[in-house]
């Protein structure tokens, strides 16, 4: 009888010890996953913000090049409207008004 005792204690502490080593190993896999999840994780929220920062400099980009192109179309039609001719009556126009100043000043 006491040997059987034995032999079912020593069982019984050989199967608690190996659920106890199952636990510790499910434990640290456990670990590692969230770890690694982490890691992934953080991996993917940089990679998004390096995505989204090219976006928003080439958006920024594009928008700074339609804008350069409104103003030199605006600037282009003002001056085909004056052209040779409205260069030359703005000229005389500054020359006539200057040398009036000046004659009239007397």
């Amino acid at each position: 009888m006491a040997v059987e005792w034995r032999h079912n204690n020593a069982r019984r502490a050989s199967s608690l010890f190996m659920k106890r080593q199952t636990e510790k190993e499910r434990a640290e896999i456990e670990r590692e996953t969230i770890r690694v999840k982490a890691m992934a994780e953080a991996e993917a929220r940089a990679h998004e913000a390096k995505l989204t920062e090219h976006h928003n400099k080439r958006m920024l980009l594009e928008r700074i090049n339609g804008e350069t192109e409104k103003w030199l179309a605006a600037i282009n039609t003002t001056f085909s409207y004056i052209e040779v001719d409205g260069v030359t009556a703005l000229a005389a126009g500054i020359y006539t008004t200057s040398f009036s100043y000046l004659y009239l000043k007397k």
